[in-house]
C-alpha cells in the first residue's frame, strides 16, 4: 500500500470516528448516572454553588462524578451554554483523545499495523454497550476522561524512559489526574509502576527503577494535592457531601456466590476477547520475554498489562459484576488483543493466513498455523456481528426523548412552585421546577437491599413532605422506592413518557 492511499484510509479512519462519536449527541435521554453530574454542573454554572438543589434551595454535592470531570462538564456549559450536547461534549472530546493516545502508545509498543487493530478491536468488537468507547464516550461518566489522563500519562512516561527527563513532571500530573478522575482506578494503576519496580530492581535495573519510584512517589503527592487545589477552588461555594462508606462494601468487595458466578459470567462472555489478549500478553511476557524490561516498550508495556490484567482480575474476583466496571480493563487490553490477532495471523496477513488454513484442509490434518489462522477468524466472526447490532440498536434503534418530554410536561404543565418527588436524577437536569429526592444513604441501603440481598431498613417516607407529583421511571422502578404509589387513593396517573410514570396529588 503506498504512502498516499495509506494516508487517505487513516483520514478517513479518523473522520468516520469522530463523526461517530459527535453523531445526536442529544439522541438519547440521559441515565442515573449521568443525571447527577450534569445537575452539579448546572447548579456551579448558574448558581455558583458546587452541589445540588433540594426543593430549590442550594444542597451538597454526593453521588455526581469526581470533580475533574464535573469541571470539564462545567466548562463547557459556560463555553457553549447549558443543554445535553454540550454536557456530554467534553466526554467526547475526552474519547477521542483517549483512541488517539492509545493508538501511538500500540505504535510505540507494537507497529502501526497493531495500533490499527488496537482502534478496530476497541470500536468494534464489544458486544455489550458499556464496553464500547463510542458508546461509554457519549455519555457523562468519568470512565474516558480517567482513561485519557491515564494514557497522557502513560505517554509522557514512555518518553521518559527514552531519556528525555523533562517528561516526567507532566506524566505525574496526568497520572494524578487520571487517578483523582476515577479513584476506582488507583490499586490498578498503583500496581502499573509497583510491579515493573520490583522487576527493575531485582534485575538490577536501577535507572529504570529510580523513574518508576519517582513516579509512583511523585503521583501520590499529586494525589494529595489535588484535593486542596478544589477545596481552594470551591470555597465558600459548596458544602461537604454526605460520607457513604458502605458504597465500597456493595461494588467493590462482593464476596456473595450468586454475585460472584454473575460476574464470571460477565467476564467469559461479554470479555472473552479481551481475557485472550490479556493471557495471550502475559504469556509471552513471562514465557517468551522472560520477564526482561531492558528497553522502554517492554516496560511501558508490562505496565499496560498489569493496569489491564489487575482490573481485569478484581472485576472478576471481588466486583459486583457491572458491566460498566469491567470497560476499562476491556478498552486498556485491546491492544492485547490486537497483538494476539497479529500472531495469529502473520501480522494480518490475510492472503498467508487463508493459505494456511487451506493447506490444512487440503491435508486433512490441523496444523499449527492453520489451527491458528481458524482461531482469529472464529473470533473476528463471532464478536464482529455482535458488535456491529450493539451499536446499530444504540445509535438507530434505542435513542429516545422521553427524559426530556417528561421534564417539558412539568415545566409547561405545572404551577411554579409544585412540589415534585423523584430519584430519577437525569430528569433534575432539565427541570425547571422544585424537585426532592431521597438521602445519599437510600442509595446504598437500596443497593445492599438488591446486591447483598441485605433486608435493610430504608427510613425514607416519599410521601411524608406532601409532594404534588412523583416520577416513577427505572431506578426508582427498580429498587421499589415507589411501590405503595400507584394504590394510593390521593394520587393518581396523569401521563407516561416512555419509562417515565407521573403521579399527581388529588386534593379532596
Amino acid at each position: 500500500m503506498n504512502s498516499v492511499r495509506r494516508a487517505a484510509l487513516s483520514i478517513v479512519a479518523i473522520g468516520s470516528i469522530a463523526v461517530a462519536a459527535l453523531w445526536r449527541l442529544e439522541g438519547a435521554s440521559p441515565w442515573w448516572d449521568e443525571g447527577w453530574t450534569l445537575t452539579v454542573a448546572r447548579t456551579w454554572v448558574e448558581r455558583g454553588f458546587y452541589g445540588r438543589l433540594l426543593n430549590g434551595e442550594l444542597a451538597p454535592p454526593g453521588l455526581e462524578a469526581a470533580f475533574p470531570t464535573t469541571s470539564l462538564v462545567a466548562l463547557s456549559f459556560r463555553w457553549f451554554g447549558v443543554g445535553l450536547w454540550q454536557g456530554r461534549l467534553p466526554i467526547v472530546v475526552c474519547t477521542l483523545v483517549a483512541l488517539a493516545l492509545f493508538f501511538w502508545l500500540a505504535r510505540q509498543l507494537y507497529d502501526v499495523r497493531i495500533a490499527w487493530a488496537t482502534v478496530f478491536v476497541a470500536l468494534l468488537t464489544p458486544v455489550h454497550p458499556l464496553l464500547n468507547p463510542l458508546l461509554m464516550g457519549r455519555q457523562v461518566m468519568a470512565e474516558m476522561p480517567m482513561l485519557a489522563f491515564l494514557l497522557a500519562g502513560y505517554v509522557c512516561f514512555f518518553q521518559v524512559l527514552k531519556s528525555r527527563r523533562w517528561w516526567l513532571l507532566p506524566a505525574i500530573l496526568f497520572w494524578g489526574l487520571g487517578v483523582r478522575t476515577k479513584l476506582q482506578a488507583v490499586p490498578f494503576w498503583t500496581l502499573s509502576l509497583f510491579v515493573p519496580l520490583v522487576v527493575c530492581v531485582f534485575q538490577r535495573r536501577w535507572h529504570m527503577a529510580k523513574l518508576l519510584a519517582i513516579g509512583l512517589s511523585g503521583t501520590v503527592l499529586i494525589t494529595w494535592l489535588v484535593p486542596l487545589g478544589q477545596a481552594w477552588l470551591l470555597a465558600g461555594r459548596t458544602a461537604p457531601p454526605a460520607a457513604l462508606p458502605d458504597l465500597f462494601a456493595v461494588t467493590a468487595i462482593v464476596p456473595r456466590l450468586d454475585v460472584r458466578l454473575f460476574a464470571l459470567k460477565t467476564t467469559f462472555t461479554d470479555g472473552l476477547l479481551p481475557f485472550l489478549g490479556l493471557a495471550y500478553a502475559a504469556w509471552r511476557f513471562g514465557w517468551r520475554d522472560r520477564w526482561q524490561l531492558a528497553i522502554p516498550s517492554a516496560v511501558v508495556r508490562c505496565m499496560w498489562l498489569v493496569f489491564a490484567g489487575s482490573w481485569f482480575v478484581w472485576f472478576a474476583s471481588l466486583s459486583v459484576g457491572w458491566e460498566r466496571y469491567l470497560f476499562p480493563a476491556t478498552f486498556a487490553a485491546s491492544v492485547f488483543v490486537a497483538a494476539f490477532l497479529a500472531e495469529l495471523t502473520y501480522n494480518f496477513d490475510l492472503q498467508a493466513t487463508l493459505r494456511q488454513l487451506a493447506k490444512s484442509l487440503q491435508q486433512r490434518r490441523l496444523q499449527r498455523a492453520g489451527v491458528a489462522g481458524l482461531a482469529a477468524i472464529m473470533l473476528i466472526a463471532a464478536t464482529l456481528p455482535l458488535a456491529a447490532e450493539t451499536l446499530y440498536r444504540a445509535y438507530i434503534l434505542e435513542p429516545n426523548q422521553s427524559a426530556v418530554q417528561t421534564a417539558a410536561f412539568l415545566n409547561s404543565s405545572t404551577a411554579a412552585n409544585t412540589r415534585i418527588e423523584t430519584y430519577e436524577s437525569e430528569l433534575f437536569f432539565f427541570l425547571q421546577r422544585p424537585y426532592h429526592f431521597p438521602p445519599d444513604e437510600i442509595h446504598v441501603a437500596l443497593d445492599r437491599q438488591m446486591v447483598l440481598k441485605q433486608p435493610m431498613p430504608t427510613h425514607y417516607a416519599p410521601l411524608a413532605a406532601q409532594p404534588d407529583v412523583v416520577v416513577i421511571g427505572s431506578f426508582s422502578r427498580m429498587w421499589k422506592l415507589y411501590d405503595a404509589l400507584p394504590s394510593a387513593p390521593n394520587f393518581r396517573l396523569v401521563r407516561s413518557f416512555g419509562m417515565y410514570d407521573i403521579y399527581e396529588r388529588i386534593d379532596h
